[in-house]
């Protein structure tokens, strides 16, 4: 058995890759951001009550700032600028009650269709590995001759 199919192997045993392997990277990356993002703030809440509605929504946003960010082609200037916007409709004196809550709302909808998305999306196909190919014999190399 070669490298390859060990790894591959040990791979398809371990639920939680295969979980990870299901959703893309990029949902992973985006759920583990919007986690800790959620616990750094709970800190900063120093004993003051955080809300479960609070995390989910937090993690709904992650998911929209992410697609800005993949949509944008990777501009964080653009996913700033939504954010500032996001903050100036939902957290200010002047945006308070019904008005907020339906951005809210709506961008907790939005988060979810992202990420609904991203999990029936087909995964990824391999990309080429240079290591893994110095590492995996090709047929023909190494047979004698040149």
């Amino acid at each position: 058995m070669s490298v390859a199919q060990s790894t591959a192997h040990a791979a398809e045993s371990n639920v939680m890759t295969a979980w990870v392997a299901k959703w893309p990277a990029v949902s992973f990356y985006t759920l583990t951001l919007a986690l800790s993002w959620g616990y750094w703030l709970t800190l900063l809440a120093q004993g003051r009550r955080v809300e479960p509605g609070w995390l989910f929504a937090l993690i709904c946003g992650a998911f929209v700032l992410a697609q800005v960010y993949l949509a944008t082609g990777h501009s964080i200037l653009c996913v700033a600028l939504w954010h500032v916007a996001f903050n100036m409709m939902v957290s200010t004196e002047f945006s308070v009650g019904l008005p907020a809550a339906i951005v809210s709302s709506a961008v907790m909808a939005c988060g979810l269709v992202v990420a609904v998305r991203w999990w029936r999306r087909p995964p990824d196909p391999p990309r080429f590995d240079p290591m893994l190919d110095l590492v995996t014999p090709r047929a023909g190399v190494g047979e004698g001759g040149l």
